[in-house]
């Protein structure tokens, strides 16, 4: 009764030990089989049935229950980014199977149909070939006896040790690795598991491990594909209401590119093709009306195959209002000559002008009283009525004058101002009076122009119109048209024989002159000039300009 009673009390304490060794023994005897997931497509669809390119030679079998899975790629709506997944739809069961290729139909009801391009994943279970803590004797082990039969061995009994508890070391010593490499970058993780190796060559997780150093050493190794991209530069900021060019340099196999536009208040892009402008560059205009608030672009390049690559996250570049252009508070001053030939008869000389003109100015500021101007000016020439000059013959009558004048400029606005200007002069009669009047159209220091008329007295009077063309900062040119009766505007008072007395008819003039600035204060120009009074009294001249600005 007590050899029971203590053979009941050793059972009872080994009882832990033989729970745990129970435990580890079918943990071992899972770990023999190792699940791998084999892959496929829906490459073709048969009346009912699914045409898959998983065969006998990727170990599936007739029967077999797969998994159906549907690829998703869509275009992420602010970023740009291209994401890619996919989800489970369903089951199918393999009903014939080839070597390369299979027959297959749903098993149960699918959430979305089956269509060519689908993913097929099939897990096939491949089990080890060897265990390192299996026994190597295969012989049976010896017969065990009942206490009833060894009565006369009580003692030997008591003192055979109770079978420890089964501890795994490895697998505690594995998990403590994986635990304290949580979210270690995989550097260190490679560095780990081959250290575990070496110190624990015999453990059933090495080669598991080097298997997995291996592949992450291979794949921080490994040297990516070459972007199809190679720069693509935008500005910070732009000022709204001009367009924009962006460009990118592309790989040479590349076959183009599309930028993708937005503003941050809004969820989509819209796109733009790029255009090839040569040396594997392309660009695109974003128009004027587009670039008003911030902008956020990125592009796709088109690659060799026709496929577009994501090149990176949106870019945001600042829309900035438009500063007002302000001009110097300084004065700028001015000064210059001018010298100009007219003929309107290059067939007599009896119908001509010259006049040469200098002036001194300063220019205060862009509105309100813009500017003043003096200067003086001689005016000669010969002339008559055509009735007197044609038809009878006669000689042009001597006109001059000697004048000085007094100018204001003043400025409504930055494009729009008036100019008046009073002459005094002298001619062979005494003092004579005259002036400007003009409106320009246009500031000053650009393109401009100007519409007006002059009285001379004693010489006539003359509508001008003028337009200053400053589109090029090296090359100010003007044109300019006139409508005159000078210079015999006004009818002479003496009585001179064989000379016109009569007042001069109406003449237009044609005048164009380019001049080229040295420097940003020195201009000199040339004028070419066509005149008549009628298609047979007409004839042509020039002149010519110096004007210094400081």
């Amino acid at each position: 009764m007590a050899r029971a009673l203590q053979t009941r009390v050793v059972t009872m304490r080994a009882l832990p030990g033989l729970l745990v060794a129970s435990v580890i023994a079918c943990v071992c005897a899972s770990a023999r089989a190792d699940v791998v997931d084999v892959t496929g497509l829906v490459v073709a669809t048969d009346e009912h049935d699914l045409i898959l390119d998983l065969g006998a030679n990727q170990g599936a079998t007739r029967a077999e229950v797969v998994e159906i899975w549907r690829p998703i790629q869509v275009r992420h709506p602010v970023t740009g980014a291209l994401i890619t997944d996919r989800f489970l739809i369903g089951h199918l069961r393999l009903s014939q199977v080839r070597p390369s290729m299979s027959l297959a139909a749903p098993d149960g009801a699918l959430t979305r149909a089956a269509k060519i391009g689908d993913v097929i994943i099939a897990h096939h279970v491949a089990v080890a070939a060897t265990n390192p803590y299996e026994p190597t004797n295969t012989q049976p082990p010896p017969p065990q006896r009942s206490t009833r039969e060894q009565p006369s061995q009580p003692a030997q009994e008591s003192q055979q040790p109770v079978a420890p508890a089964v501890v795994d070391t490895d697998a505690g010593e594995l998990t403590a690795l994986f635990d304290s490499l949580r979210g270690a970058d995989p550097r260190v993780r490679v560095e780990r598991y081959e250290q575990y190796a070496r110190m624990h060559p015999s453990s059933r997780f090495t080669h598991a491990l080097v298997a997995d150093a291996r592949a992450m050493r291979m794949a921080q190794t490994a040297t990516p594909p070459p972007p199809w991209l190679v720069s693509f530069e935008t500005p910070e900021r732009v000022y709204a209401g001009s367009p924009l060019h962006i460009s990118a340099e592309l790989r040479p196999k590349a076959r183009g590119a599309i930028l993708f536009v937005a503003t941050p208040d809004r969820t989509t892009f819209e796109n733009v093709a790029m255009h090839d402008e040569g040396n594997n560059y392309f660009g695109a205009i974003i128009p004027a009306d587009k670039v008003e608030r911030d902008l956020r672009v990125f592009i796709e390049v088109i690659d060799d195959a026709g496929k577009a690559q994501p090149t990176g996250d949106a870019r945001t570049i600042e829309v900035r209002a438009r500063p007002e252009v302000t001009l110097a508070s300084h004065v700028l001053a001015s000064a210059g000559v001018w010298t100009d030939f007219a003929s309107y008869n290059v067939r007599a000389f009896n119908d001509w002008t010259f006049q040469t003109e200098g002036y001194f100015g300063a220019r205060f500021r862009d509105t309100g009283f813009r500017a003043v101007r003096s200067g003086f000016g001689v005016y000669r020439g010969a002339s008559g009525s055509l009735n007197d000059l044609d038809v009878l013959g006669l000689a042009g009558r001597d006109i001059g004058l000697t004048y000085g004048y007094l100018e204001a400029e003043i400025a409504f606005s930055h494009g729009v101002s008036v100019i008046g200007r009073a002459i005094v002069g002298l001619d062979e009669g005494g003092v004579e009076g005259g002036g400007q009047a003009f409106i320009r159209f246009g500031n000053d220091l650009g393109t401009n122009l100007l519409l007006g008329g002059e009285v001379l007295g004693g010489v006539g009077i003359r509508g001008i119109a003028q337009l200053e063309w400053n589109a090029s900062k090296r090359v100010p040119i003007m044109f300019r048209s006139e409508v005159t009766n000078q210079p015999a505007g006004v009818a002479s008072t003496q009585s001179t024989s064989g000379v016109s007395e009569s007042q001069g008819d109406v003449g237009v003039r044609l005048i164009a002159q380019a001049g080229y600035r040295f420097t940003d204060a020195l201009t000199i120009a040339l004028r070419a000039s066509y005149q008549g009074r009628t298609i047979n009294h007409a004839g042509p001249g020039g002149g010519a300009a110096v004007s210094y600005q400081w």
